[in-house]
């Protein structure tokens, strides 16, 4: 952040003080608020992380986290209070509270509160609990009772006042829990659509004058819906961008003709980031304004300048300043309002949700017909065995490593890997280390470094190195005899200057080399393995990577070329790979990548004309990119079952078996199948990791290796 001059000093432990107070007490003119208890412990806990202080709060942690969850209201046992379940904003009903005895139980007029379940959810995030307390199915049915009939949602079940508020925190809901079933997304949107203002930004519902809190409210949910762009024209997103920015006086205000007020340089400015427009305002002025509400003497922030702070302002104030990169002060996901850090911990929570549901997941493939796990674990020790020793046609031999890859990683997931004997673990090993090119080969120089297709071929390839490195992992070996410099010097000479790489050392020379997404996902999945980087540079690959993001969101196998299911799940898993992923996607980038993906999702499992392999690889591709990103398809798991599902049954059992072992297309469709089915939770099958599409197992060994050998180093 560049230097603001004259303007005054941000006091980040008065800040830290003041919050810690307005944990353990409040002023009386806070008495009011005494029903909202959450959403001020809320402001609290939230600006203590955006200032790195949680540790200020660690000893009650636990005490905290209890206390949220003893405000859950709960289904009672015959489930005739589902539309009441959420989370209240505090035991205002009249019953104490006793951390040990969980809930408060259901009483009359008692229910959960919109906000309060959104506040709620955030402060467990906050705090790094795993939600696995939150009782997914009340809350969705209390948050489906709320919605009503124009897409508006109520704070409660007894009704109150509706506007663009309740659905923000609908969508915040829905996107916690990684799951839409507790709204009509349609009708919401369509409701925003209606609150779009004739001045360009949106008011609290349809005719209402426009507003910065709800402009807010309204462009976060659609972000948070993937909705932004499909929603908004190109016209409309312009004339909004240019609202927001003529609400800034010095600090922003909420209305044209109204004084600025703290709390509008987040509404308002978490806004512009969200359409990438926030350079476009003045910092320096923002930054001044924000120090004039700053209280010197007892931290935090207020509404106007001369005046005494509150909890409310003194959060925001510190979010604005975050939105402006001030040092001290955490980064924020402006969508959700929150720290990235939360959002982080967010995306780690959606990543494992197959794990933490497994009733879910076999109620849901109990629903549909018999999924083949038998034949299939036939077929794939066939590819091995009719194999080993070596036979190979002169077409296959190019694909051996790619036949060795499939065929271990997918017994894998089907949990008979360990029912391969050990002879021939050992004797694929073998083979696939008789392809290595070591650096010290006399003839050797950096093209003929890592692994080729087969032991007769003079030149290394990349596909090849991974197929190798991935397929030994499956097998458990150590990789001690991996030529790591090899490979390192390999991967520095097959990415070129546009920051791409070319799958053989003659494509780049030559231009007759394969150059797309899938090699970049390749050499990073073979760094990541290999736990050494120096063979590629990885700011001149994000930066090819993100030129491939068409104007539709998904990503082209080159920056010249459409988008496709494949070439996005590439870019994506490398930009994870990279760890830039949650860093080079602008909000506007990452919301027009869902988008686009949720459409994809749909159009592939709609069209019952594709052929059984597309389908099943736009699927796989689909859910792990998904899945990388953190997000949910508005596609339901059972939907993707039954497609998945009803393409195996194309291929009954006697046909099933009477597939060749030496078809790459044959075990390329039912190593999809297998994957589809880890993806979208199996119960039989093993968990398996979006990024490097093997088993979790696999990946959890390969980080023990890292660990061993970071331990042997130090």
């Amino acid at each position: 952040m560049a230097a603001f001059g004259d303007s005054e000093v941000f006091l980040p432990n008065k800040h830290i003080k003041y919050f810690i107070r307005c944990m353990q007490v409040l002023p009386d003119r806070y008495v009011s608020l005494d029903s909202s208890r959450m959403t001020v412990a809320f402001f609290a806990i939230s600006g203590l992380d955006m200032l790195d202080a949680l540790g200020t709060i660690e000893k009650d942690r636990k005490n905290i986290i209890n206390w949220v969850y003893a405000m859950q209201v709960l289904p009672d046992s015959t489930g005739s209070n589902l539309d009441q379940c959420g989370f209240r904003g505090s035991p205002t009903v009249g019953v104490s509270h006793e951390s040990q005895q969980g809930s408060l139980g259901c009483r009359k007029y008692d229910s959960g509160h919109i906000a309060m379940t959104y506040t709620a959810l955030l402060i467990l995030l906050i705090l790094g609990d795993d939600l696995s307390g939150v009782n997914r199915r009340g809350v969705l049915a209390g948050l489906r009772r709320l919605q009503l009939a124009d897409g508006s949602f109520c704070p409660t079940p007894d009704g109150s006042e509706n506007d663009m508020r309740f659905i923000y925190c609908a969508c915040c809901v829905s996107y916690i829990l990684s799951d839409w079933s507790g709204m009509d997304v349609d009708r919401a949107n369509n409701y925003i659509r209606k609150s779009l203002s004739y001045d360009g930004a949106f008011g609290q519902g349809p005719g209402l004058e426009a507003h910065g809190g709800s402009t807010f409210c309204a462009v976060a949910s659609l972000m948070l819906m993937g909705r932004l762009h499909s929603t908004l024209t190109p016209r409309q997103r312009e004339h909004l961008k240019r609202w927001c920015i003529m609400r800034q006086q010095t600090g922003f205000q909420g209305r044209p003709n109204k004084p600025a007020d703290t709390c509008y340089s987040f509404w308002v400015g978490a806004t512009l980031k969200l359409l990438d427009a926030f350079n476009f305002t003045n910092a320096y002025h923002n930054h001044s304004f924000l120090m004039e509400t700053q209280h010197k003497l007892m931290g935090g922030f207020a509404k106007w300048p001369d005046c005494n702070p509150d909890v409310l302002h003194a959060y925001f104030g510190v979010c604005g300043l975050s939105l402006m990169g001030e040092p001290g002060v955490k980064v924020m996901h402006a969508a959700l309002n929150v720290s990235q850090s939360a959002a982080d911990h967010l995306v780690a929570l959606h990543a494992c949700l197959n794990t933490t549901l497994p009733s879910t997941k076999q109620c849901i493939w109990a629903t549909h017909d018999a999924f083949y796990a038998e034949e299939y674990v036939k077929f794939f020790k066939r590819c091995l065995s009719e194999n080993i020793p070596i036979q190979w046609n002169d077409d296959l031999d190019l694909s051996r490593l790619y036949t060795y890859l499939k065929s271990v990683s997918t017994l894998e997931l089907l949990k008979v890997s360990e029912t391969i004997d050990c002879d021939m673990k050992r004797t694929i090993a073998d083979s696939i280390y008789l392809c290595q090119m070591p650096s010290n080969d006399g003839e050797c120089h950096s093209c003929s470094c890592g692994f080729k297709n087969s032991a007769s071929n003079k030149t290394s390839d990349i596909g090849a190195t991974y197929c190798a490195l991935c397929s030994l992992l499956v097998l458990r070996d150590d990789l001690a005899r991996v030529d790591t410099e090899g490979i390192v010097q390999m991967l520095r000479r097959l990415q070129s200057e546009s920051g791409c790489f070319c799958q053989t050392c003659g494509g780049q020379e030559e231009g007759d080399g394969q150059t797309d997404m899938e090699l970049n996902y390749w050499a990073t999945c073979v760094s990541y393995i290999i736990h050494n980087w120096d063979g590629v540079d990885r700011d001149r690959l994000t930066s090819y990577v993100l030129q491939s993001q068409t104007h539709e969101g998904g990503f082209g196998k080159s920056s010249t070329s459409e988008a496709s299911a494949e070439a996005t799940f590439h870019a994506v898993a490398t930009l994870a790979f990279i760890g830039n992923l949650q860093t080079s996607l602008t909000g506007t980038s990452l919301a027009r990548l869902q988008h686009w993906c949720d459409q994809q999702l749909q159009t592939t499992t709609c069209k019952s004309s594709r052929k059984r392999a597309d389908t099943l690889r736009d699927i796989v591709w689909l859910r792990s990119t998904m899945q990388l990103l953190g997000c949910t398809a508005s596609v339901d798991v059972d939907t993707s079952i039954r497609v998945l599902m009803e393409s195996q049954q194309k291929e009954n059992n006697s046909i099933l078996s009477s597939l060749s072992p030496t078809n790459l297309q044959d075990i390329t469709t039912c190593q999809l199948t297998v994957c589809g089915a880890a993806l979208l939770c199996h119960p039989e099958l093993h968990n398996i990791d979006a990024m490097l599409h093997l088993s979790k197992d696999s990946v959890q060994y390969l980080h023990d290796l890292h660990d061993h050998k970071r331990t042997c180093r130090n």
